[in-house]
């Protein structure tokens, strides 16, 4: 991602020694499970979970407010890849897929809300109420 749309969009992306560990926290995989990384980014621990074969491509489920992350995450032959702006355009409450078991895991290191980003900027309003 360009370092300018880091910037505008705030994101920062996961070291892969955190990755890692974090992954090194998830358990009781089967193969019903489904995970969900609502801050796809470069795909770091969808990479991780792939190569220590926890789950299957199929299983995992990646969300990304950039279009481009949808490309990317492909390469990992994920193809439930969600273009979708995570913060405010998800329904923690009475419809939502965690309430209804979608997802039985979920990992992810959500944006940092670095004030100078454009993104909080312009939604800070929004996302100060959520």
């Amino acid at each position: 991602m360009r370092k300018n749309k880091k910037k505008e969009l705030g994101a920062f992306y996961t070291p892969q020694n955190t990755a890692d560990y974090m992954v090194s926290l998830l358990s009781n995989f089967s193969n019903n499970s489904k995970l969900l990384e609502p801050s796809g980014g470069d795909g770091v621990f969808v990479s991780t979970i792939l190569k220590k074969n926890l789950l299957k491509p199929n299983q995992i489920t990646v969300w990304d407010i950039n279009p481009r992350t949808k490309k990317n995450i492909n390469k990992l032959k994920i193809e439930n890849v969600v273009v979708k702006d995570s913060l405010l355009n998800t329904n923690l409450f009475d419809n939502s897929p965690f309430k209804k078991g979608t997802f039985t895991h979920i990992i992810g290191n959500p944006p940092y809300l670095n004030k100078q980003s454009s993104y909080i900027k312009k939604n800070k309003k929004e996302l100060k109420n959520i």
